[in-house]
């Protein structure tokens, strides 16, 4: 059974082990090159110099799809439908679990929660987006790839 951590900007979840429960987006815009999409980063809250995957912490009362398309929309200002579930990673360091989403634009917002806190998003090609992404969330972004990439369906 979760259980929740009270934090300063919600409740938060947890897993029975103490792993914080977190939901995260890839967004993707088409580009001439189909195997080079531009993807959605964010600059780091704590250092803007940082790129990182739009999401954060399930909230109570949320799922993990609803956490994902809140957290894209706050951090980044596009509101996203889910397509597919990239998958579940465990980082044993940050004590996390992130819940991956592939998320289909709708509506990029001039506006967002988040820019107002400095925060600002980037549209990157693929290739530049795995060298510039922390290295922890680099393993996200390789899972997709490698999803996309070995999917005649996709």
């Amino acid at each position: 059974m979760d259980k929740l951590l009270l934090t300063e900007n919600g409740e938060r979840m947890r897993d029975k082990y103490g792993y914080r429960l977190r939901a995260a987006g890839i967004v993707t815009l088409p580009t001439n090159n189909p195997t080079n999409p531009n993807i959605l980063l964010v600059s780091g809250i704590k250092n803007p110099s940082n790129f990182v995957l739009p999401g954060g912490g399930i909230e109570k009362e949320e799922d993990a799809k609803e956490a994902a398309l809140r957290e894209v929309k706050e951090e980044a200002g596009v509101i996203c439908e889910i397509l597919w579930s990239v998958g579940e990673f465990k980082d044993d360091i940050k004590l996390q679990r992130t819940f991956l989403y592939m998320l289909k634009p709708i509506k990029i917002l001039e506006e967002w929660d988040d820019r107002c806190k400095g925060r600002t998003r980037f549209w990157i090609p693929l290739n530049e987006a795995l060298e510039k992404i922390k290295p922890r969330q680099r393993i996200m972004i390789k899972a997709y790839v490698d999803r996309v990439m070995h999917s005649p369906a996709i």
